[in-house]
């Protein structure tokens, strides 16, 4: 038998786990936030967006799953500003090392590296492609449970495009035995 995978965002102090289809980046600790609490363009400096924690969340009969990655295609449409950016963690992060997103809603988050402790560095999210994914969770998951969660924010430069930007797809990928 196959494994059952859906994607989950966590979200609160809880944290709560949510089953996602799609993942809008903004300024508020929300999993389906709709068009509200916008990442606003700065007058100057940066403005992020809330982090995203994103993980597999594994369940029904398998053996294993493994070598768990994350990727895109290589391009972000989103008009973020010359120096705007897709940011991921360099780093799966374990469930118990959750940390819940912070900052001022509807104006910014708090930037990952500053407000995580388990977060050190962080890379453009268009590094990852098929051909180089990034690996979230190397561990063998043998029963029903969740994979490390990758660590997402945006980065909005003061030279963005004002407006909902077009759709983009993250994939995930696996081994399972």
């Amino acid at each position: 038998m196959v494994a059952t995978v859906t994607v989950v965002e966590a979200t609160d102090a809880g944290p709560n786990w949510n089953t996602i289809t799609n993942c809008r980046f903004n300024t508020s600790d929300e999993h389906d936030p709709v068009l509200t609490y916008p990442i606003p363009i700065p007058a100057a400096g940066f403005n992020y967006s809330y982090w995203k924690s994103v993980a597999l969340n594994l369940a029904d009969t398998f053996t294993r799953i493994n070598n768990v990655r994350h990727y895109c295609d290589g391009a972000i449409s989103w008009g973020l500003g010359t120096g705007g950016a897709v940011n991921r963690g360099n780093t799966g992060i374990a469930d118990g090392s959750y940390v819940q997103s912070t900052g001022t809603p509807g104006t910014t988050g708090t930037e990952v590296v500053t407000g995580h402790s388990g977060i050190a560095s962080v890379s453009a999210i268009t590094s990852d492609t098929s051909g180089s994914p990034f690996t979230v969770d190397s561990a063998n998951h043998d029963s029903a449970e969740r994979t490390n969660h990758i660590v997402m924010q945006v980065k909005v430069d003061t030279d963005a495009t004002n407006g909902v930007q077009t759709a983009e797809t993250f994939t995930w990928i696996y081994d399972e035995i």
